[in-house]
């Protein structure tokens, strides 16, 4: 599955791997990310690395609604839609 959701295509899924051991378990590594939490409902939503890249790289939305979860980012701009008209 991560490969399916990887933006930068970065991972890609064979039955081959290296033979530094004779063990597939062996070759296994975790990889913790620090996750950037909601600030209204403050649930986790992308890694912290990922949402840099974003605002980076995207001058379009506005830095209100960066830190909202997509959730609450649909709730905001609802209501910030609904109350300007």
């Amino acid at each position: 599955m991560c490969a399916e959701v990887c933006p930068e295509k970065a991972i890609s899924v064979t039955r081959e791997f290296e033979l530094a051991s004779t063990k597939i378990d062996d070759l296994r590594e975790d990889v913790v990310h620090d996750t950037i939490t909601c600030r209204k409902c403050g649930k986790k939503f992308t890694t912290k690395k990922l949402y840099v890249r974003v605002v980076e790289s995207i001058n379009v939305l506005s830095s209100e609604i960066m830190d909202l979860c997509p959730d609450c980012r649909r709730i905001e701009t609802l209501s910030k839609a609904t109350l300007a008209r």
